[in-house]
């Protein structure tokens, strides 16, 4: 008798047992998919992002950009002012969520030159298993090209983290932080061009723009183009363009050629 009834509340503990793993398992798997991380990139596809897209905060936005929207799990659309359709990354359902800039409806307008740091807030729609959703991202509108009013002044060196004819430049710092320059206005990263040599070797250094588009980082793509202690290095502005694309001659006062040039500081041998 005895047997029975622990028997009985045995099948009974392991029943309660199975409906709250069951409950459990059913409570995390209609928990909606969230919105976890938004970024700008080069919409020709061979730069980093440009800007991230802060779900706290305030991002930049560029008109000839691709979005980036990434989620917590798996959903089924994408929305930006219940208009501009995402494209998934791998397939639908997915993570991963691409959209042009440019489509985006009733945001970009004629007035936006005349304010090119216009203030907006977009509307993200997504729709997973557990139904339709919304969450909001507030962005500065920005434009490479046709945003921007025309440029009355070309565009200028301001500064940099490298001095002209400076003979101790730190090559670990640089190789690692990146030559930095600045100009006087917002820049067109696609059509900008500035190169690294060393004598008349071209080093293979790429651009990483930053503060709108008004300063750039310039970073080695390997080892093998890293900048060596006492050595003899220059900077050339080939090409620069204003966001409003406006050409610079890219010559000094003097009528030559812009180049920065440096040498990096040699490394002591170990022991003096």
């Amino acid at each position: 008798m005895k047997f029975a009834l622990f028997h009985v509340v045995f099948l009974q503990y392991t029943v309660l047992c199975v409906l709250y793993l069951l409950i459990g398992c059913s409570a995390e798997e209609i928990q909606p998919a969230q919105l976890i991380k938004a970024s700008s990139f080069d919409a020709e596809g061979d730069s980093p992002a440009i800007d991230l897209l802060p779900l706290n905060g305030r991002g930049i936005l560029a008109r000839d950009s691709i979005m980036e929207l990434v989620f917590d799990k798996p959903v089924l659309e994408v929305r930006i002012n219940y208009s501009t359709k995402g494209k998934p990354i791998l397939g639908i359902p997915a993570t991963v969520w691409k959209l042009e800039a440019n489509q985006l409806e009733g945001v970009w307008s004629p007035q936006i030159g005349l304010n090119p740091e216009k203030d907006v807030t977009l509307t993200i729609i997504y729709e997973d298993e557990t139904g339709i959703h919304k969450e909001t991202l507030d962005v500065t509108l920005g434009s490479f090209h046709t945003g921007f009013p025309p440029d009355v002044f070309p565009p200028a060196f301001d500064s940099s983290n490298v001095r002209n004819n400076q003979v101790d430049a730190d090559a670990n710092q640089l190789n690692r932080e990146g030559i930095k320059i600045t100009f006087s206005t917002a820049m067109d990263p696609h059509r900008t061009l500035i190169e690294v040599y060393t004598g008349q070797v071209q080093l293979n250094w790429k651009m990483y723009w930053t503060d709108r588009f008004k300063t750039v980082i310039l970073l080695p793509e390997n080892n093998n183009d890293s900048l060596l202690p006492g050595q003899q290095y220059e900077v050339h502005f080939v090409d620069l363009y204003s966001s409003g694309g406006i050409r610079s001659n890219a010559i000094d006062e003097n009528g030559l050629p812009i180049v920065l040039s440096f040498q990096t500081a040699s490394v002591e041998p170990d022991g003096e």
